[in-house]
This record gives structure tokens, sequence and C-alpha cells, in this order.
């Protein structure tokens, strides 16, 4: 079983991301806030799943982050 864990300090952000996220969320993967941070966790099988989901988590932190710095 392969584990990652990943966070993100994004301040005021956490709780807005944490909430787009989440419908990407499955079973094995869980997205979520906690202080001010954004935390997610990712535990599966195939090396190749994981590192296709961590780069799809952070492709989308990127644009929602520049989608909430435009408005």
């Amino acid at each position: 079983m392969l584990h990652a864990k990943l966070e993100f300090d994004v301040e005021d952000k956490a709780k807005i991301l944490s909430k787009a996220l989440n419908p990407d969320s499955l079973e094995w993967c869980k997205c979520f806030d906690r202080d001010g941070r954004l935390f997610i966790e990712i535990r599966t099988e195939k090396i190749g799943t994981l590192l296709y989901t961590v780069d799809d988590y952070l492709m989308n932190i990127k644009v929602a982050l520049e989608i909430l710095n435009l408005i």
C-alpha cells in the first residue's frame, strides 16, 4: 500500500479549497482543511494512480488559487 500526505499553508483559502476539491475525493483519497491548512491524503496500491492523483490535485489547487486571486 502506498500512502501520500500533502499539506498546504494557504491561509484563509483552506476551507474554500477544501470544499472545491472535495468532489474529487474518493474513499481512498481525502481532502480537508484544518487550522488554515489544506490536507490531502491518498492511499493506493499503484504508483501510477498515486502520481496521477497528486498531479491532479496540484493542478486543481493551482487553478482554484488563480480563480480566487481574480475575485
